[in-house]
């Protein structure tokens, strides 16, 4: 077959120009065609042009379609300009096309129940069309007698013709009179609430209980009587169907009401308080519970949890919380505290009322309340109001958190301390359903005392037992009450100086004084607070003459400058010196006016005679400490690193990790963050990452930033400034600029349990090394070009451009490069991969597990150890 097509088949140049003007002076007729015998023949040229040699792209096709049409279609062909590329095709503009041919179809043509034109009739229509009209014009008329679109000619005597009974016209009868017809046309029309229309009645027997809206039929056929709203019967009548050959009979005509509801567009919510007002019909505690799980915090809380569960019991309205690291935990909580309240009480729990969260609706949890016959009630999904109860508080409870944070300076990360802070106090303060009486007497039985509760924030003396002390260290250590124990009587004070929470009933609180501010001089926002704790502050003496000063009257009070420090900076950049000036709270003041708005704040009394702003010092010395105090005569130059590192040399402190390059170079520690930048880029030198090109019109360049972090060891000190330079992959394109981006690692439950099994339990040797730089070693298959990093751009290039051979960090394909290389690596080691677990290959008495850039080696021996691991380091820059 292949063989006649490539041997007849006409393929000309002359053939194929000939087919392509005739494809292009297709015009659609609408007195001779419909619209879909227009899109037919198009397709048809179409088809013959691809046969002759050349397929007509989509686009031409489609503007094919609506070049040349009536304007009655403007407005049509307006609007398919403004598709989208990807909708913009011949079948879409097809399907356009016909539905507005019936619309104007229904708009422009009468009833006509001999048959019904229907814009989808394509093919043979011209000679049905011509047989119609010639019919038509000898008095034809359909006969049911003959076939099915057959007529009957009719012949009248010689000067006699057709008599029309509704007009008293000659020429025409009754049936083609277009005035009957005017008169008995009825408009179709479907809105948005109902649908009214002219109807055909079928005589059929089945029996139909819908009915179909066509907006492009001039007439609609109804299968049931019973839906007219009037109904006008007829005599015996056959309509010829839009395939022109059916017919179908006729008995009346009428009208038919729809009701057309549009639910889908107008629903809205249920209104819960008018329909479901929630009624305490509860008559005794642990009657119902109800439950909810707040979290994830955006910070841990000193114990590490990450969420907090809160029980409320209907009628006393008492709560419980419970803080909690993980969902999984609620659970085991929720069994203990069912075992402590119902033995508390001597009560069963009997309805418990949860939302859908899968914390609660696992199937462990609800075969423990059915064993128990504790009624489960779920709120409907997506409606937490159905719980408010729970919700509620958690909204109130955390706005108190909030509140309690930032009136007391402290980090967010005493969310959960000033959660149960909360809660202790809520517990013993009266409800608006509870008659007057507190959560707490209800649930026990006695009323509670509040005598013991205190501002949270507040500072709090801790006594020092005998024990625990020398004879001469103080008896008491300061710190900041964060709320009350637990399981004992007692208040949970938080020991900045031993960062640690000790619960004691030996505690002094001075709900005057405000622990950070007391501590660490002023409160800072929650969010910044940084706490740098003075060990001069460990004697009250100390505290108290501070406090003396924030309390002193409103006189202003004498000036002693002999405390103040004076200090003469060396600019670098030219010979220009500076003078500070440094009050007790260490604030650095600049000018005369600092001085004068410092003295203003604190009270002072302000003599600008006392302070000297000139600089003293003519050599080039860099810094030079003066004091102004009576007693000193001689003044002594030290540098500013030294003095700083002085002032702050009893002080822990915390250092802030800048987060642009910018902020860098404005850091006390610059030189650290210059140094760590440095060696990332001669790690990605050395490693042979890009080459510098001249950047083109037409290149994806994508952009970089700077990524610092500090690491710490074990005694928290500072172990290294590090830098890392990653790009913005979130500008690459899938598809163009990466394709797959899957890397195996290994589960950390892996990583236990071999731990456990080989090591704890077998006693094989193990190791932990760590691949430096490992994403660097990915080779990229995909052209990429990134932006010179800030600060360390090209002199005399700095347009150009870096053109990536490694993976670098932040490329959505890193991974998974980096997991191919090390992958073939082990496999040219010997090792081979397991196939039914990620990140794990073995080699004879050797195992080992990858996560990212970290490497856990298992081994039987320590030599076989070594030897895999000084394998891997000739491959890999490694440390252990």
């Amino acid at each position: 077959m292949e063989h006649f097509k490539n041997k007849f088949r006409t393929t000309s140049k002359a053939r194929l120009a000939v087919l392509i003007d005739e494809f292009f002076e297709l015009k659609f007729n609408p007195e001779e065609e419909t619209i879909g015998n227009f899109c037919k023949r198009v397709d048809e040229k179409k088809t013959q042009v691809k046969e002759a040699g050349f397929e007509i792209p989509e686009l031409l096709i489609a503007l094919q379609l609506i070049r040349r049409l009536p304007e009655e279609y403007d407005h049509l062909v307006q609007t398919l300009y403004r598709l989208k590329d990807d909708e913009f095709n011949h079948r879409e503009v097809e399907k356009q096309l016909v539905n507005e041919a019936g619309r104007i179809q229904l708009k422009q043509k009468d009833l006509n129940l001999d048959y019904t034109e229907n814009a989808y009739t394509v093919g043979s229509f011209r000679l049905q069309e011509t047989r119609k009209k010639s019919s038509e014009r000898s008095g034809a008329v359909l006969d049911p007698s003959r076939n099915p679109g057959q007529y009957r000619k009719i012949c009248y005597p010689k000067g006699m013709g057709p008599f029309c009974d509704f007009c008293s016209r000659k020429g025409h009868d009754a049936s083609k009179c277009y005035k009957k017809r005017n008169k008995e046309k009825k408009q179709a029309f479907a809105s948005e609430t109902s649908f009214c229309g002219t109807n055909q009645a079928f005589g059929v027997s089945t029996d139909w209980d819908q009915f179909l809206i066509d907006t492009a039929a001039t007439s609609h056929f109804c299968y049931e009587r019973d839906w007219f709203k009037n109904f006008k019967e007829l005599t015996t009548t056959k309509a010829l169907l839009a395939d022109k050959k059916s017919t179908c009979e006729v008995r009346g005509i009428g009208d038919i009401d729809f009701i057309v509801k549009d639910i889908k567009g107008k629903a809205t919510i249920t209104s819960l308080k008018k329909n479901y007002a929630y009624k305490r019909v509860t008559k005794s505690v642990l009657d119902k519970v109800h439950m909810d799980l707040w979290g994830p915090a955006p910070v841990n809380s000193l114990g590490g949890s990450k969420y907090f569960l809160s029980i409320i019991d209907d009628f006393s309205r008492k709560i419980d919380v419970f803080t909690l690291k993980s969902k999984s935990e609620v659970f085991s909580i929720f069994k203990e505290y069912l075992s402590r309240v119902q033995r508390e009480l001597g009560r069963k729990l009997k309805s418990v009322r949860t939302d859908n969260g899968m914390e609660f609706c696992h199937k462990d949890f609800e075969t423990f309340l059915r064993d128990l016959g504790i009624k489960i009630e779920r709120t409907s999904f997506y409606t937490p109001e159905l719980n408010g109860i729970a919700e509620r508080f958690n909204r109130s409870s955390m706005e108190a958190v909030r509140t309690m944070l930032q009136d007391s300076g402290l980090q967010p990360r005493f969310w959960a301390e000033a959660l149960h802070a909360y809660v202790h106090t809520k517990n013993r303060c009266s409800h608006k359903l509870t008659e007057g009486k507190t959560p707490m007497e209800i649930w026990s039985g006695h009323k509670p005392s509040i005598r013991h509760c205190r501002t949270f924030g507040s500072l709090a003396y801790v006594y020092v037992p005998t024990v625990n002390r020398k004879k001469l260290q103080p008896k008491a250590k300061i710190g900041i009450l964060i709320g009350y124990a637990v399981n004992r009587r007692g208040y949970r004070v938080w020991l900045p100086k031993e960062r640690k929470v000790v619960e004691s009933i030996h505690v002094k609180i001075d709900e005057t004084k405000n622990g950070v501010k007391t501590l660490f001089g002023k409160v800072k926002h929650y969010d910044y607070a940084i706490y740098q704790l003075d060990q001069n502050l460990n004697n009250d003496s100390d505290c108290r003459a501070q406090d003396d000063k924030s309390s002193s009257p409103k006189t202003p009070s004498s000036l002693d400058i002999s405390t103040w420090i004076r200090l003469e900076k060396l600019r670098e950049k030219n010979k220009r010196i500076d003078v500070y000036y440094y009050p007790p709270s260490k604030e650095r003041l600049r000018s005369i006016n600092d001085v004068k708005m410092y003295c203003e704040k604190n009270k002072l009394e302000f003599d600008p005679n006392q302070f000297n702003f000139k600089p003293t010092t003519t050599t080039n010395t860099r810094l030079e400490e003066k004091s102004e105090c009576e007693n000193k005569t001689s003044s002594d130059s030290v540098d500013e690193v030294s003095f700083v590192n002085d002032i702050l040399q009893n002080e822990i402190y915390m250092t802030e990790i800048p987060k642009t390059f910018k902020e860098t170079q404005i850091s006390p520690d610059k030189e650290k963050w210059d140094e760590a930048m440095s060696e990332e880029i001669k790690l990605m030198q050395n490693r042979k990452v890009w080459d510098l090109v001249e950047p083109k019109s037409n290149m994806k360049v994508l952009g970089c930033r700077w990524v610092y972090n500090i690491k710490h060891d074990e005694k928290n000190n500072v172990k290294k400034y590090k830098s890392r330079l990653v790009a913005q992959g979130f500008k690459q394109r899938p598809g163009v600029d990466f394709t797959d981006v899957f890397a195996p690692l290994v589960n950390f439950d892996i990583i236990k349990f071999l731990f456990v099994l080989l090591v704890c339990i077998l006693g094989w040797n193990h190791c932990q090394i760590d691949v430096k730089g490992a994403y660097l070693y990915g080779n990229l298959d995909i052209p990429i070009y990134m932006q010179q990093p800030e600060g360390f751009a090209v002199k005399g290039c700095e347009h150009y451009v870096y053109r990536l051979h490694k993976s670098i960090y932040g490329l959505h394909q890193s991974g998974r490069q980096w997991n191919i290389v090390l992958s073939e690596i082990l496999f040219g080691l010997g090792f081979h991969q397991n196939e039914l677990c990620n990140g794990l290959y073995t080699k004879s008495n050797c195992i080992l597990l990858v996560y990212v850039d970290d490497i856990v080696v298992f081994s039987k021996s320590q030599s076989d150890l070594e030897n895999s691991i000084l394998n891997i380091k000739i491959k890999l820059e490694i440390t252990e």
